[in-house]
């Protein structure tokens, strides 16, 4: 029983890792098979019985995902969607698998439906603006961008691409704004290694 609160505890905070936008980037293949062998084997306390299949599906959909095999990770975000219908995060993985397999137009379908279930989904903001930029949609591309960092996806790619986007698009004060933003972490990112 000790054990599986230990794993049961692993395992939320894993998912409140992939949740967040300041760590989702940090969740690894690795803790997804601990999601997908935990909720297997049945030792995820607290958890209903839908819910410990929706970790299942959309832990194999990540699993599948980070080895490319796309069809194994439609198929699993797709039966992850059926046990969490209003959850936005499988139409948000979804569209990540699109978006692996160059298919923009599906990929911006999916991560639009995710922001219909959950309008702060930052991270689904995040690809939406990578998935505008490349159909070469500037200005949608910027909107997407902007919402993604007010909902506190502000990473250094995220503001780059914003402030790059800013550029193409004669919006030069903003740019050098985002732009000197990711230059400074940089920076403080650089000393920090050297120390």
């Amino acid at each position: 029983m000790e054990i599986a609160l230990e794993i049961s505890g692993t395992v939320k905070q894993i998912l409140e890792n992939y949740a967040n936008p300041e760590t989702t980037d940090a969740v690894t293949v690795e803790d997804w098979q601990i999601v997908f062998q935990a909720a297997q084997l049945g030792q995820l306390q607290g958890y209903t019985a839908v819910q410990i299949e929706a970790q299942r599906w959309f832990a194999s959909g990540q699993i599948e995902l980070a080895k490319n095999e796309h069809a194994n990770a439609f198929t699993a975000f797709t039966k992850a969607q059926e046990f969490m219908p209003s959850s936005a995060l499988p139409f948000y993985a979804l569209g990540n698998t699109y978006f692996a397999k160059q298919q923009y137009q599906d990929a911006l379908k999916s991560y639009q439906k995710a922001l219909q279930i959950d309008p702060k989904l930052s991270m689904a903001y995040k690809k939406l603006g990578d998935t505008q930029r490349l159909l070469e949609r500037e200005k949608e591309a910027i909107r997407a961008y902007k919402n993604a960092i007010q909902f506190g996806y502000k990473t250094p790619e995220t503001r780059f691409w914003l402030g790059t986007l800013m550029l193409e698009t004669k919006q030069i004060e903003e740019a050098i704004q985002e732009l000197e933003a990711v230059a400074g972490f940089r920076f403080s990112q650089s000393r920090l290694n050297e120390n």
